[in-house]
């Protein structure tokens, strides 16, 4: 009897320590002590009191409740006092400037980051398309295709697993992506987004390369890096910065002045959030005009700095020609093999920006394939070699034409003429992760390509009618047409599900047949 009153207790003393934590090490350990100091008081109790049963139990619930309300009072004392107190809950996937204006303006489109920001899989919280994924379940189709044609220093764990600004520096980045572009155009990758920096930027280095790093803990300056300007104006500067106990009230000053000096071109920027290891924009306030070719200095000061406050600057080793141009200064003494890396924006803009907020850039690509279209030419090879193909014919036209992997019918191959029509039209009807609907028009037959991974389990109709889904330039879905208008559905029903399916009604029908069988002969046993 004992032994059932005391359960409960312990049952909801136990449930007390699986609160959130968020505590230091110590007040965790003085809420564990309040706990067994409870629990053995408890024990205590139930052996001796020793009257009658009921007085017994109503005494007990009296000490139970006083010492539960003990314990709740304790705990919650502990955490209010505690160094590091109760976590905050916070929604890490809520809704931002970022993330509508790419639900508003993407159109089934797709984008990528080349930051942390929206990086792999982070999308699919948002219900963005992007071609970064990092996932167990890719065909191996996505990753010969990113390697082969998106990244070919793409990690085993997937296109964009890892920043690109952080592994390649924002430079080598943008040469990546434009080096590559007919492919990124191809899979409608219409926004790249950039931070502290964008496509109208110029970059040097990658922050942490050398492995050395200078470190801002005083309020004296200490160094300041020369450079030549490459561009005709400046509208912000970018460095990689990692700050340490960087306070809301503190300000990380920026001051670029011309070589000699000018009063004309003096500019200071100041940072009062920082943002670590990523490019922290400064802007230039007016921005300076007319400095192409012309000789500039910056230099960075942390009034509040101090040995617990400070801000880290990492370096990269001088490679390229460009960088010769490029000279930092420690203490008076250069530093001929490292610098410190950074990004100079301009005013004019080649490339469009449409979104910038936070130091966060969305940059447009303007030729981006729409995410169905319809073709009127194609070639055909043996399967599994689509992507070779593509490889040795990199002039081929990916927009107007696609290559199949699939022996296709004589007289399908004679109905399709190859030419373009601008009379095709191609509408969403809907959209969803396992059902998509599309309305298509065209005079002539035509291959619809939906520039979606060719997947099992995925199934077509057209008009109803199943039809077959053909893998198209080695990754993507490709149906043949006929000519008219159609309306041709996509649907997902993988063969796993009807199989699990067939598994779970097999059961549930010989449990019922168990069950039956176990009433007749049950009342003969017991005779």
């Amino acid at each position: 009897t004992s032994l059932m009153n005391i359960l409960p207790c312990f049952f909801v003393l136990e449930l007390s320590l699986y609160l959130p934590f968020g505590l230091h090490p110590i007040s965790v350990a003085y809420k564990f002590a309040i706990f067994a100091i409870a629990m053995i008081v408890l024990i205590s109790l139930s052996r001796l009191i020793k009257f009658k049963p009921q007085k017994t139990k109503n005494i007990f619930l009296v000490f139970a409740i006083m010492i539960l309300s003990g314990v709740f009072v304790g705990h919650t004392l502990i955490s209010e006092k505690s160094t590091f107190g109760m976590p905050t809950r916070f929604d890490y996937y809520e809704d931002n400037d970022v993330t509508n204006f790419l639900k508003d303006n993407l159109n089934n489109q797709r984008m990528f980051s080349f930051e942390k920001t929206l990086r792999a899989d982070y999308n699919a919280a948002y219900d963005i398309s992007s071609i970064a994924l990092h996932s167990s379940f890719n065909v191996n189709d996505y990753h010969t295709f990113g390697e082969k044609f998106l990244d070919k220093e793409v990690t085993p764990l997937g296109l964009g697993a890892h920043p690109w600004s952080n592994n390649y520096g924002p430079e080598k980045s943008m040469v990546k992506f434009f080096e590559n572009k007919k492919y990124f155009d191809f899979l409608g990758v219409k926004y790249i987004i950039t931070q502290g920096y964008n496509f109208n930027s110029v970059s040097y280095g990658i922050s942490g390369i050398s492995g050395n790093h200078i470190i801002l803990n005083s309020n004296e300056e200490k160094f300041f890096q020369t450079f030549v300007s490459p561009t005709s104006s400046i509208d912000s500067l970018g460095i990689f910065i990692f700050g340490v106990n960087f306070e809301d009230t503190d300000q990380l000053i920026l001051s670029i002045d011309s070589v000699p000096y000018s009063e004309e071109n003096h500019r200071t920027s100041q940072l009062s959030k920082i943002k670590n290891s990523v490019t922290n924009e400064f802007q230039i306030s007016p921005p300076i005009m007319n400095s192409l070719e012309k000789s500039l200095k910056f230099s960075l000061n942390y009034p509040e700095a101090s040995d617990e406050k400070y801000v880290v600057l990492y370096f990269d080793i001088k490679s390229d020609n460009s960088e010769q141009n490029v000279k930092f200064f420690l203490n008076g003494e250069e530093n001929k093999n490292e610098f410190i890396p950074f990004v100079i924006t301009p005013v004019e803009k080649d490339f469009a920006v449409p979104f910038n907020s936070n130091d966060i850039f969305i940059n447009e690509n303007p030729d981006a394939f729409p995410r169905a279209y319809l073709v009127h030419d194609f070639v055909t090879v043996p399967i599994d070699t689509a992507q070779d193909y593509l490889v040795k014919n990199n002039d081929f036209d990916l927009r107007n034409s696609v290559i199949l992997e699939s022996s296709l019918l004589k007289f399908e191959l004679n109905n399709i003429k190859s030419t373009s029509y601008d009379s095709d039209s191609l509408e969403f009807i809907e959209f969803k992760e396992n059902n998509i609907r599309i309305k298509t028009f065209s005079e002539n037959d035509s291959i619809l390509i939906l520039t979606d991974v060719f997947y099992p389990g995925w199934n077509v109709s057209i008009d109803g009618e199943s039809s077959e889904i053909l893998r198209a330039n080695g990754l993507v879905r490709a149906v043949m047409i006929p000519e008219g208008s159609h309306i041709i559905e996509f649907n997902y029903i993988p063969s796993s599900f009807w199989f699990g399916l067939l598994i779970s009604i097999s059961t549930v029908i010989l449990l019922f047949i168990v069950y039956l069988y176990s009433r007749k002969t049950y009342p003969k046993i017991k005779s």
